[in-house]
């Protein structure tokens, strides 16, 4: 069923504030947003798998949110399916709306918790040629678990869009990175804290599961201390694992931090404070 111009309008209204500026494809402007919908990552992505000479059928989208890039990537040729994935439930509804205005009958959005993800089952079952994951791994508790699940459902690339840490002031297993807050908002996670590793061990992330990073762009944030980076991967037979031997003292093991426990201070936990201080300076 086709909406009327003022059924999209009011729509829209009951679901303010909107974070994008959307265009039916009747020529309705709606959502209350400042910034309009970008194209830069999905084109970005797009070259990347047309550089490796590939191909895209399938698509998950974790974090979809008001559902933009989903639609973008169900307008590439030869994507037959797009499952979006969000967290909270007025963000659903907003890309519900969206994806009625513009009519896409292949992509489906979900509301699925993803910090429950790999123990609560897709509402559509994988595998994806592409696993899109931008600006969420930053928001969750322990982004290692959604690597691992990426692995699991992927048949072919992952791209990933997020911020790490700068300085290693915590660890949670094998993985050094920095602890962020997560407040009550419709653009941040559900849990009170993020975790934010270190660029190299993002890397190592994904090479533990299989991924072999094929291009990594690094771009400023626009903030001190939080840069960020798009990693595009491919599914392969990468391996990599840091099992706790120096081989200066193989006789001496490192015991490593529970990876099921909240991340602790490191031995690089002393310089938060002139890390701190650093950042106000810099404000």
């Amino acid at each position: 069923m086709i909406m009327t111009p003022d059924e999209i309008t009011q729509r829209a209204k009951a679901l303010v504030p909107w974070h994008r500026i959307f265009v039916s494809r009747s020529g309705v402007q709606f959502g209350d947003g400042e910034v309009p919908v970008d194209t830069e990552k999905t084109t970005y992505v797009r070259e990347c798998v047309e550089e490796l000479g590939g191909s895209v059928n399938s698509v998950v989208e974790l974090g979809s949110y008001e559902g933009y890039h989903a639609i973008q990537l169900a307008e590439w040729p030869g994507v037959e399916r797009v499952v979006g994935l969000e967290g909270r439930a007025r963000n659903l509804e907003k890309a519900n709306l969206v994806n009625e205005c513009l009519g896409y009958d292949k992509v489906h959005f979900y509301q699925y918790d993803l910090e429950q993800v790999g123990r609560v089952p897709l509402p559509e079952p994988g595998p994806f040629d592409l696993v899109f994951c931008a600006g969420l791994l930053y928001h969750l508790s322990q982004p290692w678990k959604v690597v691992q699940w990426m692995s699991e459902v992927c048949a072919k690339y992952v791209f990933i869009d997020t911020h790490y840490a700068e300085l290693p002031l915590y660890q949670c297993g094998p993985y050094f990175g920095e602890l962020y807050p997560e407040i009550a908002s419709e653009t941040c996670g559900l849990k009170d804290f993020s975790f934010w590793p270190v660029l190299g061990d993002l890397l190592l992330m994904l090479m533990q599961h299989s991924f072999v990073p094929r291009f990594v762009y690094r771009y400023s944030a626009g903030h001190h201390f939080q840069p960020r980076v798009w990693i595009f991967a491919e599914k392969g037979a990468s391996s990599a694992e840091l099992n706790g031997i120096n081989p200066l003292r193989p006789g001496v093991r490192e015991i490593l931090p529970d990876l099921e426990a909240d991340p602790v201070p490191s031995l690089f936990y002393p310089l938060k404070r002139q890390a701190d201080s650093i950042k106000k300076e810099k404000k």
